[in-house]
Parts: structure tokens; C-alpha cells; sequence
């Protein structure tokens, strides 16, 4: 079994089956990697976002070639580690990126200041080290208050929602779900990006997905 799943190329996170088809009882060999890095593209390139904030004069083509190699670098980091971990192939340390951070160097640095930008203690300071400021969130609001429940899980499936329990626990006035949106539900920037809660019978792509309310 294989899941893939990609969030740097089309609106929201999705897998990829042909990537997933090519994984699966494969050897972790360059010509898998070939075919697992061609089911990719070949289920994500017609829908590659293009991101115009990136792009000026100087570099007419922002990011968006760069991104496209995302996933390619992505897979074969993965196929290193695993090929690493079940003693298939010994890679260096410094051609899979475990190399030991160098140690800082102890050094000087210098600031000018502007006039009327001088370092002063601020008036507030006192009262927010001694706790005598008073925040919002110190003081009490007769009002309810929801907990969100989230994906604990990084891939599978939303089968279905027992929410009996939860509904009899004391203090719960009520359990909100995929279904009870009135409307669309999304939470995403651009429509259909992704959900605001997981539908029962959809996909989980990521931990910390909400399932409830």
C-alpha cells in the first residue's frame, strides 16, 4: 500500500493513484523512482497553479519552474531515506542532508541608531511583567465555546461519525459536522481549495484536518 499526496501544485492537497500504482510492489530502484516521478506530473501538471505574485520584469517567470521540480526532489529525498533505513544503498551523510550544523562563531554587531529611536523602557512594561495588565482572554464571557476535532492521522478515510457519545458528555450543547454547513463547505482561499470540515466517505491528505466542532 502507498498514498501520495501533494499540496505545492494544485488547489488543496490530492494524491496521486499513478504515482501510488508505481510504488506499490516495486524494488526502491532508480526506474521506480523514473515512474513514480512520471505518475506525478502525469496527474498534477494540467493542474499546476501558476503563482503571479513571484513574477516581475527581471524574472518573468517567478517560481512556477522551479515548483514544478518540487515533487521530484520531494520523491527522491524519500527514496534516499528508505533506501538508507532497509540497507539498500549507503548514501552519505552530506548527499542526503544529515549533515552536523557547524557551530555558530561568536561576533560583534553593531547598530546606529536614529535620533528619537533611542533605547527606553516602555510605559507599558511593568504592568505586563507583574501580571497586572488584564488581556481579553482574562476576562470571563457568558458565552459558549467550541473545541475542534482534527485528523490524527496523515492519510485515509473519513468512514463515519459516531457523535453519541460526545453529545451525552455534560456541558456539550451540540456537535457540528460537514454536514450541518448550510452552505459551501470550504476554507480555502480560491473555491474548492479545501474543506472546512472532512465530509463522512472523503479522503484525509494531512494530521489537523477538521473533522468537527
Amino acid at each position: 500500500n502507498a498514498r501520495i499526496a501533494l499540496g505545492n501544485y494544485a488547489q488543496g492537497i490530492k494524491r496521486s493513484p499513478s504515482a501510488e500504482q508505481a510504488l506499490v510492489g516495486s524494488k526502491m530502484d532508480s526506474a521506480t523512482l523514473q515512474k513514480v516521478i512520471q505518475g506525478i506530473h502525469k496527474d498534477f501538471d494540467d493542474e499546476f497553479m501558476s503563482e503571479s505574485q513571484y513574477k516581475s520584469i527581471d524574472n518573468p517567470k517567478g517560481k512556477d519552474e522551479y515548483r514544478k521540480t518540487l515533487p521530484d526532489s520531494f520523491i527522491f529525498k524519500f527514496f534516499q531515506e528508505v533506501q538508507v533505513v532497509h540497507g539498500i544503498k549507503a548514501w552519505k551523510e552530506s548527499e542526503i542532508g544529515l549533515m552536523k550544523v557547524k557551530p555558530l562563531k561568536r561576533g560583534v554587531l553593531k547598530f546606529d541608531e536614529r535620533p528619537g529611536h533611542e533605547n527606553k523602557p516602555q510605559l507599558s512594561a511593568p504592568g505586563l511583567t507583574t501580571g497586572a495588565v488584564r488581556y481579553t482572554d482574562d476576562m470571563p464571557v457568558p458565552a459558549l465555546y467550541g473545541y475542534l476535532v482534527v485528523t490524527t492521522c496523515a492519510t485515509g478515510k473519513l468512514v463515519r461519525i459516531d457523535s453519541a457519545s460526545a453529545e451525552m458528555a455534560e456541558g456539550v450543547r451540540s456537535i457540528v459536522t460537514a454536514k450541518d454547513i448550510p452552505g459551501l463547505n470550504d476554507a480555502g482561499f480560491a473555491p474548492g481549495e479545501e474543506m472546512l470540515f472532512i465530509a463522512e466517505g472523503t479522503d484525509i491528505t494531512a494530521m489537523g484536518q477538521q473533522e468537527a466542532l
